[in-house]
């Protein structure tokens, strides 16, 4: 699955009504990160000059969810949707933690 030039794995367990796919790039700067939330995690292939708005759009395409909605998190801080994973450090096999706003 792509969407704006990012490469996406869905990658979801153990949830067994959840479906994987996966799709090939070719960059060498790809690298994968997931997304866990309360819902099944999310691996994303994306590159380290993706902003976080961008992560923030595939996990809409996954699951529906307004980006306005989404709260992404790493290591504590909360991630600024016109950063760069670079930006914060974001690197191959991370981690990042959603947090749904409600209300507002």
């Amino acid at each position: 699955f792509e969407h704006f030039g990012v490469t996406v794995d869905l990658v979801c367990l153990p949830n067994p009504d959840c479906h994987s796919s996966s799709v090939e790039k070719d960059a060498l700067s790809t690298m994968k990160i997931t997304v866990k939330s309360i819902y099944c995690p999310v691996t994303f292939n994306v590159e380290p000059s993706h902003t976080i708005a961008m992560v923030k759009a595939l996990f809409l395409n996954h699951k529906g969810i307004s980006a306005n909605q989404q709260r992404l998190l790493h290591n504590g801080t909360i991630l600024e949707d016109d950063k760069t994973l670079q930006h914060y450090g974001i690197g191959d096999g991370t981690e990042i933690h959603l947090a749904l706003k409600i209300g507002d």
